[in-house]
């Protein structure tokens, strides 16, 4: 009998070996999707599902993953960042059943960072909405000494969340400092803002800021730019478009686009906060 279930944490092992048998790739960011929920969600109520599980009988048949949060500045709405949606070739009729029954989970915010072309159409049918339509790449050496910055207006890590206003953003900081993500705050314009960004090996990625309604300045990012260069020796920043200054010279590397569904408006600035790559690349041990 053919069912969709909710994905539990006993489930790891299978749900990681079907992954991993279908991506062809190691299992080790599928296993921090079952982790994340661990760390973040588990003692939380009634939290959203890690995911759904396809299965016939007791076979394993398809699997998408969500990496969820609850939004503080929308009234503590869940937000469901959907990541590794694989259904075997014979039954791919019943993919789009697992995408349904992400979308019948009410008053959420559901998100997908980076589908495939395929997975894109099929989104935009059932009806998410297109909020940036890909990734740049910044080379930071170009900018960093435009940005230099004297040391007693930065912080990093424990000091920044510290230094937050709100329990909220003290939580999200300390959550994706505990995964080793970088911590920093610049003073800016006579503000402190403060950033999270990713090591993700080859290049850092843009995770969030205090004030992403900032993120088109110029000077700002010349300023951050700075920061990882010097501090983190980070050659290559990946942010998403929406969020850098044009006046920065990038090259875009990917186009696939972010996507929201149902009404995006009070959205749009959305940062990446607890969604992919944090599963892939952040350090769970």
């Amino acid at each position: 009998m053919i069912k969709i279930v909710d994905a539990k944490l006993g489930q790891s092992k299978e749900v990681c070996k079907f992954l991993s048998l279908n991506f062809n790739r190691n299992c080790s960011s599928y296993i921090n999707i079952f982790k994340f929920y661990k760390l973040f969600n588990l003692k939380k109520k009634k939290p959203p599902p890690l995911g759904y599980i396809l299965k016939n009988n007791e076979k394993i048949l398809g699997f998408i993953g969500i990496l969820s949060h609850q939004y503080f500045e929308k009234g503590n709405l869940w937000v469901l960042n959907m990541t590794t949606w694989i259904v075997n070739k014979e039954m791919r009729a019943y993919g789009l059943k697992l995408l349904m029954k992400v979308i019948k989970n009410k008053n959420c915010i559901i998100s997908n960072f980076s589908p495939s072309l395929e997975a894109e159409k099929i989104l935009q049918a059932v009806g998410f909405n297109v909020i940036d339509n890909g990734e740049l790449l910044v080379s930071t050496y170009k900018y960093f000494y435009l940005g230099i910055t004297n040391f007693s207006n930065l912080k990093f890590n424990k000091d920044v969340v510290a230094s937050l206003r709100t329990g909220s953003e003290k939580k999200i900081f300390n959550d994706h400092l505990s995964i080793g993500c970088a911590v920093f705050s610049i003073e800016f314009n006579k503000k402190i803002i403060s950033f999270i960004f990713l090591n993700c090996k080859s290049f850092f990625q843009f995770i969030h800021s205090t004030d992403l309604g900032l993120m088109q300045s110029e000077k700002l990012w010349k300023k951050i730019c700075f920061v990882l260069i010097f501090f983190y020796r980070a050659r290559k920043i990946r942010v998403d478009a929406r969020f850098l200054s044009k006046f920065i010279k990038a090259k875009k590397i990917n186009s696939k686009k972010m996507l929201l569904f149902g009404n995006t408006k009070p959205f749009e600035k959305i940062s990446r906060i607890y969604s992919e790559p944090l599963h892939k690349y952040g350090n769970y041990a």
